[in-house]
């Protein structure tokens, strides 16, 4: 990003490179996230951009909680709970959904205005379409207007220059066919459940396990 350059490509790695612009969760076409990690060393920017988006989220939920009467300290629990509920920190590791996520209460503030759109487009490029695709399900149904269908097709334009590679990618990799056995075949061992809730059930970890 420093060098006015998109990581699109990755060529050294998987015999013939890896598109990685095409999986989305660089972020680096989302706004917020290009404009931090260019403006400060990547250290610095990963921690910046949690805290952004979690000032992100704690500020929608209070402005929708607000919005129904709510008083203000009820307002302010509320957004507390939402950014820092078990699905938030639990997937600290996960910044793309986290990111994607925290900008939920926004969505539903702007049903009422033409910004709909954009909070898409903002959510996609963050990194994680499902967890668009699960807000998107929510404007739909909790307005349940067709112009709110304009919209998300809207939001979803103005994503193109995202979700066409990231279609492409999905196409050649192997869970374009739903297969079951493909997609358990990512789950994670029970072990790492146990180390979970016990980190030095197995003994101490090293670094990198």
């Amino acid at each position: 990003l420093r060098q006015w350059q998109l990581p699109h490509w990755v060529p050294d790695i998987y015999t013939h490179g890896y598109p990685l612009l095409a999986e989305g969760e660089t972020g680096v076409l989302s706004p917020i996230n290009a404009l931090i990690l260019f403006l400060f060393p990547f250290s610095s920017a990963v921690t910046l951009l949690y805290f952004t988006y979690a000032t992100i989220a704690i500020s929608g939920t209070y402005l929708f909680l607000r919005r129904h009467q709510l008083t203000r300290i009820s307002s302010l629990l509320g957004s507390l709970v939402f950014a820092f509920s078990g699905f938030m920190l639990s997937r600290y590791f996960q910044p793309s959904i986290i990111f994607a996520a925290a900008l939920l209460p926004w969505g539903f503030l702007a049903l009422r205005s033409s910004f709909l759109p954009m909070i898409i487009y903002i959510q996609i490029t963050a990194g994680h379409l499902q967890i668009t695709l699960i807000s998107i399900i929510a404007y739909v149904l909790y307005s349940l207007k067709p112009k709110t269908l304009l919209l998300v097709f809207l939001g979803l334009g103005l994503s193109a220059m995202q979700l066409f590679p990231s279609f492409k990618l999905y196409q050649l990799s192997d869970r374009r066919s739903w297969d079951p056995m493909v997609r358990f075949a990512y789950s994670l061992p029970p072990s790492h459940l146990i180390t979970y809730i016990f980190p030095q059930a197995f003994g101490i970890s090293s670094p990198g396990d």
